[in-house]
């Protein structure tokens, strides 16, 4: 039986409803994270960064952070719906938007380089790894541990973004006691709930540390400092919520009368 879009968007509004009653402390911080990228943004337009040797730079991380919050909103969106695996999608493109933010930083030179790009095949900078230790550096971020940990979830999430066999042969095709049936449309199953958790729960800590790199595109010193404090505060927050989600996880939703 063919769907109509009616019956997609019941689905959605299902998949939403139950979601939302799995990962609602989630939800609610990333609504956070959310209005305070806009305030970041807010804050370097009308503060940015004065004279002539950071023109560039500001600009390009301007058009960077933009980006960055236009693909977490999205992949909030499309977690709360149901579809984990396109927001596993976004979450790995955030991680190289923030890697190239952080690359550019303050760095007038790397900042015309990225405004001459030309290469369709590659970004800027051309290696994801590059991106990664940039952005451990603008966060001040020494132990290797984080930087390893931030290539591994980047490897897991690049498993949805490229379509890899492994994971789409896992959440494409559901064996049930009464037969097997391909997955289509929202994914509201305790193991679609678990992808939109991953998804978000990483673009949540990508967007967190994007803010703070970024912050320092903002001129006056007490915004970004509250920028800053306001983006560690979501991420302690984040790592709090850790257990809690996998205890959710792991039981089955209880619906309200």
């Amino acid at each position: 039986m063919t769907r109509t879009t009616s019956d997609l968007m019941k689905a959605e509004s299902d998949a939403q409803l139950e979601i939302g009653l799995r990962l609602s402390s989630l939800l609610a911080l990333a609504e956070q994270m959310q209005s305070l990228f806009e305030r970041a943004l807010d804050s370097v337009g009308l503060y940015p960064r004065p004279g002539a040797a950071t023109v560039a730079a500001t600009k390009v991380c301007m058009i960077l952070a933009a980006r960055l919050a236009n693909d977490f909103r999205v992949c909030c969106i499309a977690s709360r719906l149901g579809y984990g695996l396109q927001a596993m999608g976004l979450a790995a493109t955030m991680v190289e938007v923030v890697g190239a933010l952080s690359y550019v930083g303050d760095d007038e030179a790397r900042a015309i380089e990225w405004a001459k790009h030309t290469d369709k095949r590659k970004s800027y900078p051309p290696r994801v790894k590059d991106g990664i230790d940039a952005a451990m550096a603008g966060l001040g971020v020494t132990e290797h541990a984080v930087r390893d940990q931030w290539q591994r979830v980047y490897t897991s999430l690049c498993m949805a973004k490229h379509a890899n066999p492994l994971l789409s042969m896992q959440e494409g095709l559901r064996i049930l006691p009464d037969g097997a049936y391909f997955a289509r449309g929202p994914d509201p199953s305790q193991s679609g709930v678990w992808t939109s958790c991953f998804a978000l729960c990483h673009a949540v800590g990508f967007a967190s540390a994007a803010v703070c790199v970024f912050s320092k595109c903002c001129a006056d010193e007490a915004v970004q400092a509250q920028l800053r404090d306001e983006a560690l505060e979501v991420w302690h927050q984040l790592r709090d919520l850790e257990d809690v989600l996998v205890d959710l996880l792991a039981t089955p939703v209880t619906r309200p009368i």
